[in-house]
């Protein structure tokens, strides 16, 4: 289960000489403080590349997940010309926040979030369009407009960037036993309670939700070896048979364990 890395490419890139890199755009200030800006692997393998939107934000702020909670706004991205299309955003594992009495899933300060572009033969460059929300005390929807050349040279030194940022996005589990049980589905109470079976997961990490983003659930709740998870949207169907994502963090890095949920 434990996750390895190139040490000797981390090397490689880190005794490259400091160079402006051609893949990568530059910084953009979308609201006070908050800098982002676009960065790419350079090299096209199989009509594939990979880039990742980059975000620096003070730690009093923060923008969204994929599923941004029961405040937030949705990051959306959006390439144009050439026929490129996004393959996967590999979302990092988020922060389960309670603010202001509100369930969001958020990240703070420093973020990077890396995509697998599909590229059609020809193409020497992505144009993407972002929409953000980012927020403090107030929060503001943002746009932003990137252009990064594809030359399909290898910048070694944004790669890694990127393959590090890679390992924040949770991987499946594949154990030999699962990490969590259900122990038991509420369609009444509209909660989970879950029973921890693996002694490396961080609790407080741990997040619960469902492929479109419905309903939504709570931050896990901790007593002894059992977690208690509420489910937001009272008004949602009964969830029997659903497939949930749970999602926590490890000292090896985040994992996803998937089941659905049963009265058994």
């Amino acid at each position: 289960m434990i996750r390895t890395a190139s040490v000797l490419s981390t090397i490689a890139a880190l005794l490259l000489p400091s160079l402006a890199s051609a893949s990568e755009t530059p910084w953009q200030e979308i609201a006070p403080g908050v800098e982002t800006r676009v960065v790419g692997a350079g090299t096209i393998t199989a009509g594939e590349t990979q880039v990742a939107l980059e975000l620096r934000m003070p730690s009093e702020m923060h923008t969204y997940w994929r599923i941004p909670g029961e405040t937030g706004l949705a990051p959306e991205f959006a390439l144009s010309e050439g026929g490129a299309t996004i393959k996967f955003i590999h979302w990092p594992h988020p922060e389960v926040a309670t603010i202001s009495g509100y369930v969001d899933y958020i990240y703070r300060g420093a973020v990077m979030v890396p995509m697998t572009v599909s590229v059609p033969e020809g193409v020497t460059g992505l144009s993407l369009a972002v929409q953000l929300g980012i927020c403090s005390e107030v929060c503001m929807p943002v746009m932003a407009d990137f252009d990064l050349a594809l030359d399909g040279l290898a910048d070694p030194g944004n790669a890694l960037r990127i393959r590090q940022a890679l390992a924040d996005e949770p991987i499946l589990w594949d154990g030999a036993t699962p990490p969590v049980e259900l122990e038991a589905y509420d369609a009444e109470t509209n909660a989970l309670t879950l029973r921890v079976q693996d002694p490396a997961i961080e609790v407080s990490s741990m997040l619960v939700s469902v492929a479109d983003g419905e309903p939504l659930f709570g931050p896990a709740s901790k007593a002894g070896d059992l977690i208690t998870v509420e489910i937001l949207d009272a008004g949602r169907p009964d969830l029997l048979g659903t497939e949930i994502n749970i999602d926590f963090d490890t000292s090896n890095g985040p994992y996803r364990y998937r089941t659905r949920l049963s009265t058994d």
